[in-house]
């Protein structure tokens, strides 16, 4: 081999050694086997956070629950442990999020919610008096048509859109409704959105006459 093959072999070399250091990035495994690569920029106990490319002007929220590992770009790994939750813990769960992070549509009005077996009850409360505004919808939880993706918008806010069944004015008739969300937290929409999934599963599973 001449000295200029050699040469240009290790300049090669170099070229994809700095190359692929630049475009290191930290890579996802995800429950359902697909792998992303991504920027971390927060990572804790219940989500990771992150943007799709260095260069990203936008990031965003994976819940922890929908990953198996993290590989780190620096080499280390993480496996991440999922831990069996019972319906009424995953109940609880999402009861917290949506009294403590939700609202209607643009209303400012927290929200009340209450589990009666798959029927999520969600009032509007007046935070003056702490009373009920309106009537309390039950929507079923194991009739769900659509989870839709969770809707980022500027300065952490975001909203979530589940096409469900509900039943108006507790009465007997039930119809299609898409139930909209306004959450106050990125993080804390995707994680609801993460407990729903979870307990509608669950649910479905529960009602399944092969069970």
């Amino acid at each position: 081999m001449t000295f200029q093959k050699l040469f240009l072999k290790i300049a090669f070399a170099l070229f994809l050694l700095v190359a692929l250091s630049a475009s290191a990035q930290d890579t996802l495994k995800l429950k359902s086997g697909s792998l992303k690569r991504v920027q971390i920029l927060n990572n804790n106990a219940e989500s990771v956070y992150f943007k799709p490319t260095p260069e990203s002007p936008n990031a965003f929220y994976f819940a922890k629950s929908d990953i198996e590992e993290i590989w780190f770009e620096n080499g280390k790994k993480e496996k991440i442990l999922h831990p069996e939750l019972t319906e009424d813990e995953l109940k609880l769960k999402a009861t917290i999020l949506l009294q403590t992070n939700a609202h209607f549509k643009k209303s400012k009005n927290p929200i009340q919610a209450t589990f009666d077996g798959s029927l999520l009850a969600l009032s509007e409360v007046n935070p003056d008096d702490n009373k009920t505004i309106g009537i309390s919808k039950p929507y079923d939880l194991s009739k769900v048509f659509a989870f839709q993706p969770v809707s980022y918008r500027p300065g952490d806010f975001a909203f979530l859109n589940i096409v469900i069944m509900v039943r108006e004015n507790n009465s007997g008739k039930w119809e299609q409704q898409k139930l909209v969300l306004a959450i106050d937290h990125q993080e804390k929409a995707v994680l609801l959105l993460d407990v729903l999934t979870q307990l509608n599963k669950m649910l479905n599973q529960k009602n399944d006459p092969k069970n």
